[in-house]
Parts: C-alpha cells; sequence; structure tokens
C-alpha cells in the first residue's frame, strides 16, 4: 500500500524515538555492570568527577553498612573540599561517636550548627553527644532547639524525653516521648 505524503512524515518521528529509546535501553544497560550497588555508584562517581557530594554519600554508604571507619576519611574530603557543607558535618560526628570520639562528635555537630543553625537534625545529634558525656542540661538545651526548629523531630522528642524522665521530669518525659 502507498502512502500519501500527509502520512510519511509521522513514520520518521516515530523511527527517531524508536532508535532513542534503543539507545537509551543499551546505555542503562552497560551502566548497571557498572553501577551494582550504591558504593560502586558514588566509587564511579568519584573517578569521574570528585565532589563533596559524592564523598559524603559515599561515606553515609559505607556508614551503613557498619563500616565508620571507611566512611570517615570521605568525610574529611568532602569537608575539605567544601568546608560549609553542614551535612558532612554532621555526618562527619555520627561516624565519629561510633568510633567512640564522643568530644570529636560534639566538635564535629558544633560545627555544623554553627554553619546551619536551623539544621534541626544536628541540634538534635549535638543533644545526644552532649547527653552521652553526662550534661544534661545542655543536652535538654539542644534537643529544645532542633524541636523549635522543626516541632515533629521524632528522635529529638524521644531524646528529650528520656533526658526528662533521667532527670525526674516524668509528666513532660511522658508528653515527649508520646509526640515521639
Amino acid at each position: 500500500m502507498l502512502m500519501g505524503p500527509a502520512e510519511r512524515p509521522r513514520l520518521v518521528p516515530a523511527a527517531a524515538v524508536g532508535a532513542a529509546l534503543l539507545a537509551l535501553a543499551t546505555m542503562t544497560w552497560q551502566q548497571t555492570k557498572i553501577w551494582r550497588d550504591t558504593e560502586t555508584l558514588w566509587l564511579r562517581a568519584l573517578s569521574v568527577a570528585p565532589s563533596s557530594v559524592a564523598h559524603s554519600n559515599l561515606g553515609l554508604t559505607l556508614a551503613r553498612r557498619g563500616d565508620t571507619k571507611g566512611a570517615i576519611p570521605h568525610y574529611h574530603e568532602a569537608i575539605r573540599l567544601r568546608p560549609v557543607f553542614a551535612e558532612a558535618w554532621n555526618n562527619l560526628a555520627l561516624a565519629q561517636a561510633q568510633q567512640g570520639d564522643v568530644a570529636g562528635a560534639e566538635s564535629s555537630l558544633r560545627e555544623a550548627v554553627r554553619l546551619k543553625p536551623r539544621f534541626a537534625t544536628a541540634w538534635s545529634n549535638l543533644g545526644m553527644m552532649r547527653a552521652r558525656q553526662g550534661r544534661s542540661g545542655e543536652a535538654v538545651a539542644a534537643y529544645r532547639e532542633a524541636l523549635r526548629l522543626q516541632p515533629d523531630h521524632a528522635d529529638a522528642h524521644g531524646n528529650l524525653g528520656a533526658t526528662l524522665d533521667a532527670q525526674g521530669q516524668g509528666e513532660e518525659a511522658l508528653r515527649h516521648l508520646r509526640e515521639a
């Protein structure tokens, strides 16, 4: 069957779309050989274009699988590349705490909240470090700041509740624990 001139132009875009989809599918298949998991994805990203985000995310990936010792150098590199990266300071602090360096973790968290004063999670984590050091009054203040910034922060509510309970403030503790 012969096509008229009005029907021919429709085949060209359809063929181009089909070719583009085939090319994209081939490229995706090739990349899945490289990016088997999150760690290989970030390692590949670092080999192509090192960045603070890639180092921080690789650190997170390593820390989540339990390799906090391996995560710490990536957080340090992320911070070296971008010293104002508050999230990397926060993540470094959590890894330091896992390694038993509570003082270092507190210092990193102080830097995170200095850089990003409205970072509720860092305030909550700072409260946790202070509580670990037996500084419950300072811990309560940090948890309250986290909740001022983010009233629905479950971890801050839970940690504040536990700290207040240890201080004998059961009624307020129970309110925060319920909120958590």
